[in-house]
């Protein structure tokens, strides 16, 4: 079956990469990243990393996509944060490290806001952790336009029939192809 949304409101969350297993490592992960998101790195001039800091696994992973993104586009990515004054600074490809929180167009964020100001192209990709066996929340059945409380759940319940063995997976969803997420199983 075939969703073509192409504005408007949408529940459902696009598939990017199939739900595949962990052991491939932080380099797999990079890889399939890059591999399937090469159309829209190359225009790009700003990608916003919603990411948790503290998590040593994906550090490793931004460190991966950092070489295979110089493997494949030749060219380093400049790093900034979002506290920083980055639409001066930082020139193309600018990555810009945020909360998960703030790296979205899910919900309103100082962030994105500036860099629609800008007028250059970008997209986001937030890293996300989930557990297979958490269910999806009432609240996250009814609503109109998708939250990033219920991004996971819902991702989650998509993907989880693809599950076939107990090691931990990762998969790659969009929504409204601006927000990419990296779901990598606890």
């Amino acid at each position: 079956m075939i969703y073509l949304i192409k504005e408007g409101v949408s529940l459902r969350l696009g598939r990017v990469i199939e739900p595949t297993l962990l052991s491939l490592g932080e380099v797999g992960i990079a890889h399939g990243l890059i591999g399937r998101l090469t159309p829209i790195f190359q225009p790009s001039r700003f990608v916003v990393f919603g990411i948790d800091k503290e998590d040593e696994q994906v550090q490793a992973i931004l460190r991966s996509l950092e070489t295979e993104f110089k493997k494949d586009f030749l060219k380093s990515p400049n790093f900034s944060t979002s506290e920083s004054d980055f639409v001066k600074d930082c020139p193309a490809p600018c990555w810009i490290i945020a909360a998960p929180g703030e790296s979205t167009h899910l919900e309103p964020s100082e962030l994105i806001e500036k860099l629609k100001q800008t007028g250059e192209t970008f997209f986001t990709i937030s890293v996300l952790r989930f557990d297979r066996k958490a269910e999806v929340p009432q609240h996250c059945e009814s609503e109109k336009r998708i939250s990033i409380d219920c991004v996971t759940p819902l991702a989650v319940r998509e993907a989880r029939r693809k599950f076939k063995e107990d090691s931990p997976y990762f998969f790659v969803s969009s929504y409204n192809e601006r927000d990419y997420f990296l779901f990598l199983e606890n």
